[in-house]
């Protein structure tokens, strides 16, 4: 559980101009967290489709090195650069 001051300072952050927060703190959004297991989506089954765009936009954009990179036990799409 996130203690006060945690959260006071990151709903300024959100609230700041300009700031984008990242994917790993609108998933861990408590908000966020409650309508997802409403629907019943996970977050791995957020992160695959997110991982699903980055592969697409990657071959759209001609790289013919887009490819599954899961040396870290869940497959990510990322551009692959050297073997694992």
């Amino acid at each position: 559980m996130r203690s006060e001051s945690e959260e006071t300072t990151r709903s300024r952050r959100f609230l700041t101009s300009g700031y984008e927060p990242s994917v790993d703190e609108l998933l861990n959004d408590p908000v966020v967290g409650a309508i997802m297991r409403y629907d019943r989506i996970t977050q791995e089954d957020v992160r695959k489709v997110l991982d699903e765009v980055k592969l697409k936009a990657a071959l759209r954009r001609g790289s013919t090195k887009a490819a599954p990179y899961a040396c870290q036990g869940r497959p990510t799409l990322e551009l692959q650069t050297e073997p694992c």
